[in-house]
């Protein structure tokens, strides 16, 4: 019984990496400019002393190339060490989105505006509650196991 809670409580802390996963692209020059449609197929990366600018107008989304070479949509980050310009940018997030801008606090943002546009929750909805019916089934298995396991140390 020992030996099942402490696998259950391993399985719960390990950090199972996606399947699947690609390098992030990381940008190299002083200045990169993005205008038009751009397409993101996995993260970007713009370092220390890059400076990322997106022209107004520009329409940023994401595609993963699958294994038999379909393109399906895929969420993809732009992680900023460097600058990033942004201005009246058109970040689409559905159906093809990025699910998140990172910046670190310490980040050089010279300006950044981006347009208003409608935010759709259900998928956010939809993956809470996949997330709260794992962990009710996780945890009712680990406390059912330490119960078990106290239970027979009692008898």
């Amino acid at each position: 019984m020992r030996n099942i809670c402490l696998l259950l409580i391993t399985v719960l802390l390990i950090e199972i990496p996606a399947i699947g996963t690609t390098s992030p692209q990381v940008l190299s020059g002083k200045e990169v400019v993005w205008s038009g449609e751009i397409e993101l197929k996995n993260d970007v990366v713009v370092p220390e002393g890059t400076t990322l600018k997106i022209t107004p107008g520009s329409k940023i989304y994401g595609s993963y190339e699958q294994a038999d070479g379909t393109v399906s949509p895929k969420e993809w980050k732009i992680i900023v060490k460097g600058s990033l310009i942004a201005e009246d940018t058109l970040i689409d997030p559905m159906p093809h989105g990025l699910s998140a801008i990172r910046i670190p606090i310490d980040s050089n943002i010279q300006s950044i505006k981006i347009a208003p546009m409608k935010i759709e929750t259900q998928k956010i909805k939809d993956e809470f509650a996949v997330f709260r019916t794992q962990y009710v089934v996780l945890w009712a298995l680990l406390f059912g196991s330490i119960y078990y396991a106290i239970k027979a140390r009692k008898e």
